[in-house]
């Protein structure tokens, strides 16, 4: 919480220090009056103000935990002259790993932001990000795809997507991974790279070919 607001927070942590407050909360215990009493000074004690601010905490931090989020924002929390808390404006970003529980904003989602690549991959189960290339990275790992991503493009190699295939993929997960990227028109060719250890690489080997077996050229 900042009475400076969101904007160039970085720089007000530097400068300004004691204008930001922030409140570690316990999972198990979770947010209690105790934690927010912290921001009291930060309203130059305004006890009534204080009150309303409580409330939105609390609101904020149950949003939080019921919706699966990885965060929930309100900025700019606004002060009328009638000395109401208003939110002018918010952010909320969901995990996708808990879509299963969520399925009134998964219902909701807007699909038209997405790539149908990104669709068909999230209906089989995986993350696909789409990218603008011809070459198809598949990776056990963000990290491991995006420094691959890296190194293509150091020789001008330009991805068209991205998909992660986390630990422990079975060969029949490695062939339902290859038919998801095929269905991407740019796709001219496919990179494996894989982190031994999480994931078998024979295992990976099988699923590679078993896909070149099972789809069509």
């Amino acid at each position: 919480f900042s009475s400076f607001g969101g904007m160039d927070i970085e720089e007000i942590s530097k400068k300004h220090p004691e204008k930001i407050a922030k409140l570690y909360v316990e999972e198990l215990l979770g947010i209690q009056d105790f934690h927010i009493n912290r921001l009291l000074p930060l309203v130059n004690n305004n006890r009534e103000m204080f009150s309303k601010l409580k409330k939105i905490v609390k609101t904020l931090y149950s949003i939080y935990k019921k919706h699966d989020s990885l965060i929930v924002e309100i900025n700019p929390l606004a002060l009328t002259e009638n000395g109401d808390l208003v939110a002018l404006d918010g952010k909320m970003e969901i995990d996708n790993n808990a879509n299963y529980r969520q399925k009134l904003l998964v219902d909701t989602d807007n699909k038209g932001e997405e790539d149908p690549i990104e669709l068909i991959g999230k209906k089989a189960g995986f993350v696909v990000i789409k990218l603008k290339g011809n070459i198809s990275i598949i990776s056990n790992g963000a990290g491991l795809a995006l420094s691959t991503m890296d190194l293509l493009d150091k020789y001008n190699m330009g991805v068209a997507n991205i998909l992660d295939l986390s630990g422990g993929a079975t060969p029949e997960k490695v062939i339902q991974a290859v038919k998801v990227v095929i269905q991407d028109k740019d796709v001219k060719g496919i990179l494996f790279n894989i982190f031994g250890g999480i994931t078998r690489c024979d295992e990976i080997a099988r699923g590679i070919a078993g896909a070149l077996k099972s789809i069509p050229e």
